[in-house]
């Protein structure tokens, strides 16, 4: 579905009031990750969420309640590696390698956000080749009502030529049968003279 200026609008105000992206995608009818997405790309205020559940400023934009993730404690993983009976420098190699490892990971919230940007790619290249198949649909079916029309036309044409000349072979058959008739009485009318003596 492709953003208006009304959808946006209401994106807007209700992202202002501290609805969440799930609330605002069902409102809209668009998916959470569209929502996220364009919030985005608006550079729309961040969010936290407070207790009592709703948004408030500092909130990673798109995270919901369950989308935090704690700062990765080193300490505590490195002192669980030496219960386990890891030697203490090892323990602390292996937190930090674990610190770096996922400071480098993407978020929930990277993730959701180029989704939402790449929905909105794909929304934009939908609706390019949509437009583009209605405008060669549309030609088509243009030169295909001009096609068949132009052959309708031809053939109302030869049927028309067709009638006339049916008609002049009618009027031609009734003159041959009117002379043939004309022939005939003239001929009865004589031999019929001739037979009663009143032809010379």
């Amino acid at each position: 579905m492709a953003w208006t200026d009304e959808n946006v609008g209401v994106l807007k105000a209700l992202w202002g009031e501290g609805r969440s992206a799930r609330e605002i995608a069902g409102k809209l009818g668009m998916t959470r990750n569209a929502v996220i997405g364009k919030a985005n790309r608006l550079g729309l205020a961040h969010k936290t969420v407070g207790l009592d559940g709703v948004a408030a400023p500092g909130y990673r934009c798109g995270m919901d309640v369950t989308d935090t993730d704690p700062e990765f404690d080193t300490l505590a993983y490195a002192r669980t590696l030496k219960e386990a009976g890891v030697e203490e420098k090892q323990a602390e190699a292996h937190a930090e390698a674990a610190r770096t490892i996922r400071s480098g990971l993407a978020t929930k919230a990277d993730l959701d956000a180029g989704l939402g940007r790449l929905e909105t790619r794909l929304d934009a290249r939908i609706d390019l080749v949509e437009t583009r198949l209605n405008a060669c649909i549309d030609t088509r079916t243009s030169d295909l009502e001009t096609r068949l029309s132009a052959r309708i036309s031809g053939v109302e044409m030869r049927i028309s030529g067709l009638e006339t000349r049916m008609l002049r072979v009618a009027i031609a058959i009734v003159l041959a049968q009117t002379a043939l008739t004309a022939a005939l009485t003239a001929g009865l009318t004589f031999g019929l003279l001739r037979m009663f003596g009143g032809a010379p």
